[in-house]
């Protein structure tokens, strides 16, 4: 797993929002308008054959602060 996979796979499932509260995968993929399944396969750290487009980082960061 490489650090890239890594902080992905991070960002999913240990991100909050402004009042604290964990984000759902679900919550994410809305924000940055994408399936959630499409964001759940690309943020998992042991699923090579799904990237996430570099394109959605700088969404990602955003939605996920």
């Amino acid at each position: 797993m490489t650090g890239y996979q890594r902080a992905l796979d991070d960002l999913g499932h240990n991100s909050h929002d402004a009042l604290g509260r964990r984000l759902t995968v679900e919550q994410i993929a809305e924000r940055i308008g994408k399936r959630t399944t499409y964001l759940r396969n690309a943020l998992c750290a042991t699923d090579e054959h799904h990237p996430v487009d570099s394109s959605l980082v700088v969404a990602l960061t955003h939605a996920t602060g």
